[in-house]
């Protein structure tokens, strides 16, 4: 069960997405993944509502370690705070933690689904649209035209969502709006999944 979730969710991909750790050092994909794994796995222990509590819940472990001769939750990574990549001020041993619910919801809010749908240095919200609409929605976008650059303009003074105007142009545009609508949405997160309010 655990290998069709990791196939059909694709989050384990976060580990081999490079990220500069000078820009958070805190940021850990082992266990932003092995976290992920943990929250898949009580949601299948309780057997109810599976998809639905996939998709919805705001409920995640962080950070989550077992000590065995202790019988207690212990930090993964003692000395890392992981814990920020999910917008947390501290950790708490008591896991799952209730995450904020105007902030996270379900596997796509998860830190590691959005590292792995991203770029080294930023965000892709294309990628993210096209994942919603093929593996969520179960419907289809074509194959890119070999007569098309699909690259975004590079302008370090413009956002992603301004340097995406470039694909609503007529021809783009016939297969971008099954993707960007839905792939812009997880913008209010940056590329290493921590909510944001503004970019730049």
């Amino acid at each position: 069960i655990m290998r069709f979730i990791h196939e059909y969710f694709g989050y384990e991909k976060a580990i081999d997405v490079f990220k500069d750790k000078e820009e958070f050092e805190a940021h850990k994909p082992d266990v932003l993944v092995r976290d992920t794994d943990r929250l898949v796995e009580d949601i299948l222990s309780e057997d109810k509502n599976v998809l639905y509590e996939l998709l919805t819940t705001n409920k995640s472990s962080v950070n989550y370690g077992w000590d065995k001769k202790t019988k207690q939750v212990v930090k993964a990574r003692s000395k890392d705070e992981i814990h920020c990549s999910y917008n947390l001020d501290k950790w708490s041993p008591k896991q799952p933690i209730d995450l904020p619910k105007q902030q996270r919801a379900g596997i796509l809010t998860q830190p590691s689904w959005l590292v792995a749908h991203s770029l080294n240095t930023e965000n892709h919200a294309i990628l993210r649209g096209k994942w919603i609409r093929e593996r969520l929605l179960g419907s289809t976008v074509p194959d890119l035209p070999i007569t098309v650059d699909a690259q975004l303009p590079e302008d370090p003074e413009k956002t992603l969502r301004e340097r995406m105007a470039v694909t609503e142009e007529k021809y783009c545009w016939q297969c971008h709006e099954k993707m960007n609508p839905l792939g812009l949405p997880f913008e209010m997160y940056d590329h290493f999944g921590r909510c944001r309010t503004t970019e730049s």
